[in-house]
């Protein structure tokens, strides 16, 4: 079969950054799951992605469509054939697959005789496909924001102002709306503002270099790494590593161009967080340091396109820096003016949620809630101290002029304060560590009392706005619940805390009620499974889903003591006499409900006077022994032996049931041998739900 290039370019004003991710992340697999669709054999598919195009590139494309045998099932034998002859249904059936009755196959199936057709479907040429292809790429992304433009049929971040489709060396031409599609892409918007044409599929990223463009990522984040380090080739300074501004900018320009310049040295008096976030946050540029790591005044912009005028475009990057590092040296100096602890005040002015109190009211609540988990985790009053200190300061630099004019800064700037201010170096690092991680991929803090205040913080957030009804459903989480409950998890886990969220969470519950403020009881209940819901999500990425089943089973909520059960269970798992252990649990599980339905009532404990049969002694005394060793290992939280343990009841079990009649004619004795399996079921509650777990690929 010949097979031929395919080159597809859909040309896009301005794309925002975290859409060309999501297009990098996602093209390739949509592109695979058309090319099986339309049952297209294709070799590797490359996707380029820039600000204003995406292309896909695949070296070769077969000619045709593979061919497919379809068997279609038809209407019973009974239905289709009437005395002899095809009835409507039948000759309906025939005529909708365009084929003749008598081509009809009659089988035999399960229900009886039916009609089935099998057909050959004929393969299209390729060019034929492609534009329906190329709408169905255009359609298949998954956009958090579309829009529609006046003569286009599809929605798209951004108005699709080009299509070049190519299949060999011929375009392939077909209509999008009122944009018709060519063999032409088009250059630099500004410095190449032209058609360019490909004739060769091989040359497209050559003759888009040479227009001012490089498409391909790879290629234009080296570009753009040697485009910040060329301005200090023949300087003291290196540009400081940032991966994520890195990242921003690549998704942002197609020709990267780097361009040095330098603010007033009186600048960097500031702290250096406050003028990187003018440098970086705001204004996109690199900045510098020596090499011991110390910053200097110069920094490095990236201009799209050409190296032309750049004395004019440097001297117009200096003044807009100039002036935002005026602002933030203004806004210090008059927030320095008082200490931090003097902004607490200020919070009474700032509402924390509707019904929800001020911001004052939640320093307050973070207080009493860092010194209670400090109280939990056994600490000294020394480190209780500082988690109320911490915990009264955190959200003080919220009402400060910095963090009014750069948000980014909220915790950093307070963190700055508070050491200018004398604080202790822990309560101020807990200032800025206790928002950490404030995203998925961020680290937690690095020191426990910031992991205090930031599980105090996450945890009176979700109790005050699920209890005041706010809910976090589908993908709409406007307060960041979800977030919030990751975070407390990840910090827990991280530390190894062993405390159920369910103990702290009651404990901020009883602290608004003493504010005064009111929490809707029905809501309130919800917050348990909320929580719930993100930990067996936590536990998901790490266990299987029947071991996240078992742990989960009960009420608690403690995260690392779950993926110490879920550990020890994923391990015995393993162990050739799992499935025999299973099937004893399940054996008592079993007569458990059993006696109960019949309305048996089963005492708490068991007399082992009372017992008669041989096994049954045997099975009680190995019973006790284990009993007593579990009890140990769960004191230090041995999940694993204590599995093990309960492994070495499987055979004794067995051999109890295959010698012991439970549900006797004696009533005493009958609630005696009840009561000892009862003892015996209760030894694997420590572990979670057994029954969930699965043997093999069934569950059990």
């Amino acid at each position: 079969m010949n097979s031929y290039p395919l080159l597809i370019e859909i040309g896009c004003e301005d794309l925002p950054p975290s859409d060309i991710d999501l297009i990098e992340e996602t093209a390739g697999d949509i592109a695979s799951a058309l090319f099986k669709k339309y049952r297209i054999g294709h070799s590797s598919i490359e996707i380029m992605v820039s600000v204003r195009r995406i292309a896909l590139k695949v070296n070769r494309v077969d000619g045709h469509q593979k061919s497919v045998t379809e068997i279609k099932k038809g209407p019973p034998a009974d239905i289709a054939v009437k005395d002899g002859k095809p009835t409507k249904a039948g000759l309906g059936f025939a005529r909708g697959l365009g084929v003749k009755f008598k081509d009809l196959i009659k089988k035999d199936t399960p229900k009886g005789k039916y009609y089935f057709c099998k057909r050959e479907i004929s393969p299209d040429a390729v060019r034929n496909i492609i534009p329906e292809f190329v709408i169905d790429l255009i359609n298949g992304f998954d956009f958090p924001v579309t829009m529609r433009w006046p003569g286009s049929p599809v929605s798209f971040p951004r108005p699709i102002r080009w299509l070049m489709v190519k299949f060999g060396k011929q375009a392939v031409k077909f209509k999008l709306g009122s944009l018709s599609s060519g063999r032409s892409s088009r250059g630099h918007y500004i410095f190449a503002d032209r058609k360019v044409y490909v004739d060769e599929i091989k040359d497209y990223k050559k003759l888009l270099r040479r227009n001012y463009v490089y498409a391909d990522s790879k290629e234009r984040m080296d570009s753009l790494k040697k485009a910040v380090a060329r301005p200090l080739k023949y300087t003291s300074g290196y540009p400081v590593k940032n991966k994520k501004l890195l990242k921003e900018i690549s998704n942002s320009v197609e020709f990267p161009t780097g361009i040095k310049g330098s603010f007033p040295e009186r600048y960097l008096r500031m702290p250096r967080e406050i003028i990187e976030a003018c440098l970086v946050h705001h204004q996109k540029y690199f900045p510098v340091e020596d090499r011991d790591g110390n910053l200097l005044n110069y920094f490095v912009g990236i201009r799209d396109g050409i190296s032309q005028h750049l004395e004019t475009i440097r001297e117009g990057y200096r003044k807009v820096l100039i002036a935002r590092l005026q602002d933030a040296e203004f806004f210090l100096n008059k927030d320095r003016k008082k200490k931090l602890e003097e902004y607490v005040r200020d919070l009474k002015g700032v509402e924390f949620g509707r019904g929800l109190g001020n911001l004052y009211d939640k320093s307050r609540r973070l207080q009493n809630l860092s010194e209670y988990i400090s109280n939990l985790l056994r600490k000294n009053k020394t480190f209780a101290g500082k988690s109320i200190r911490a915990a009264k300061l955190a959200k003080a630099d919220l009402v400060s002029y910095v963090v009014k004019e750069f948000p980014e800064l909220e915790g950093t700037a307070g963190s700055i304060y508070a050491g200018l201010d004398g604080e202790d170096k822990d309560v101020a690092l807990a200032v800025r560590e206790h928002y950490y991680p404030a995203a998925a991929g961020d680290d937690i803090p690095t020191i426990e009392l910031a992991a205090v205040v930031g599980v105090a913080d996450r945890i009176d957030t979700v109790c005050g706005n699920i209890g005041a009804g706010v809910a976090a459903s589908g993908s709409a989480d406007p307060f960041g619940l979800r977030r919030s409950v990751k975070g407390l998890i990840k910090i827990m886990s991280g530390f190894n805390w062993d405390i159920d969220i369910g103990i702290i969470v009651a404990k901020s519950l009883k602290i608004y009620k003493r504010q005064g403020i009111k929490l809707n009881k029905r809501n309130t209940e919800k917050i348990d499974k909320f929580i719930k819901n993100q930990l067996q999500n936590h536990l998901v990425n790490n266990f299987e889903y029947d071991v996240v089943r078992c742990v989960m089973s009960g009420g608690n909520l403690n995260p690392g003591m779950l993926s110490l059960k879920a550990e020890a269970i994923s391990e015995i798992k393993k162990s050739k006499g799992f499935e025999l252990l299973i099937t004893a649990f399940k054996r008592i599980n079993n007569i458990l409900k059993q006696a109960g339905k019949i309305g048996i009532a089963i005492p708490e404990k068991y007399d082992g006077r009372k017992l008669k049969e041989a096994e049954e002694k045997k099975l009680s005394i190995i019973y006790r022994k284990v009993s007593k060793e579990v009890e140990s290992l769960l004191k230090d939280e041995k999940y694993s032996k204590v599995l093990d343990n309960l492994a070495s009841m499987k055979e004794p079990i067995d051999s109890y049931f295959d010698e012991v009649m439970v549900i006797c004619e004696d009533e005493n004795l009958r609630k005696n041998r009840l009561a000892m399996l009862k003892n015996i079921f209760e030894l694997f509650a420590p572990a979670g739900d057994i029954s969930e777990l699965e043997v093999g690929s069934q569950k059990s």
